[in-house]
């Protein structure tokens, strides 16, 4: 029997090298909190999908604490977005949560 040369494909998140999974290593991420107007300003850093999501999660927390104290929350949460870079160089998105899925 001949020998295969078949490889299999590894299955790969576009623009990055790997496929991202909620634990990966991405180093640095930047999470950032957009409002329904696409106004954006960032929140923190992380460093896994799953960071990002626990920041976002205590971020919108902390925003409605602020309003129900009479308090300004800030930017009112629409949307988060984690931002990592990738294999070439530029930074795209790797997770969304909508306000309502925190």
């Amino acid at each position: 029997m001949a020998p295969t040369t078949k490889q299999t494909k590894t299955q790969r998140t576009p623009g990055f090298s790997i496929q991202l999974t909620p634990d990966t290593d991405l180093r640095i991420a930047i999470l950032i909190v957009e409002d329904e107007e696409g106004t954006y300003e960032p929140v923190d850093a992380a460093s896994t999908i799953s960071e990002g999501k626990e920041l976002a999660q205590g971020d919108l927390r902390a925003r409605e604490h602020r309003l129900e104290n009479d308090e300004d929350p800030g930017l009112c949460p629409y949307a988060y977005k984690l931002w990592a870079r990738g294999i070439d160089g530029t930074h795209r998105v790797v997770a969304t949560w909508s306000v309502a899925d925190l």
